[in-house]
């Protein structure tokens, strides 16, 4: 996987092979995601320990300055928790309010990237993220609700959504560029009524 810059517009790419496709350290990343949410909501520090072990994996970078399309003023907006390892161990160490940290310091464990873009959506709003990449692409989102968000990769060829886990909070693709480099989109869709957090990673 190549992604080489951020633009706004459109996207592309072809078909997808969903989660079977992505590598050990982004289903790692996934599944540390997925803890660090239940650890939060659900107060649960044994959780936010195996998120902070499983989201440190793999080196995570998260994308600065991502420029997107909203479908109103105030749609996409900051996210309530960061996807880090230091954000586990600080949200344990304070347990109480969440505090910003910086979601690069200290995450260098084991070869392999995971670059990430963390925002939240109002209820009802949609953000279209947009990027250019390369060869063999893998996506994997989570949320702080399930159910709320739909992802729809947008192509060349046309569109394709993402496949829901059956919990409902992750989502998954793979899809493969053809020899060029090209533009690609995720948009994001929050059909509920309350704003949530997401985190799509990308290797």
């Amino acid at each position: 996987m190549n992604i080489l810059h951020i633009s706004v517009i459109l996207m592309t790419a072809v078909p997808f092979g969903l989660a079977a496709r992505t590598t050990d350290y982004l289903t790692a990343f996934g599944e540390g995601a997925r803890e660090l949410v239940r650890g939060v909501f659900e107060q649960d520090d044994d959780a936010l320990a195996d998120a902070a072990a499983l989201l440190g994996t793999a080196d995570v970078e998260e994308l600065p300055d991502v420029r997107f399309e909203e479908s109103s003023v105030g749609a996409v907006g900051d996210p309530l928790l960061l996807f880090t390892p230091d954000f586990c161990r600080e949200y344990r160490r304070r347990h109480s309010e969440l505090v910003p940290l910086n979601p690069l310091e200290g995450l260098r464990a084991t070869p392999g990237t995971v670059v990430t873009v963390t925002r939240s959506l109002a209820p009802g709003g949609t953000g279209t993220f947009t990027f250019t990449g390369s060869d063999a692409m893998c996506l994997m989102a989570v949320a702080t609700a399930p159910g709320a968000l739909e992802y729809t990769v947008v192509t060349s060829v046309g569109e394709m959504a993402a496949e829901v886990s059956d919990d409902g909070y992750t989502a998954s693709a793979s899809w493969t560029f053809p020899p060029c480099e090209e533009d690609f989109s995720v948009r994001v869709e929050n059909t509920s009524f309350d704003p949530v957090t997401f985190v799509i990673g990308f290797e």
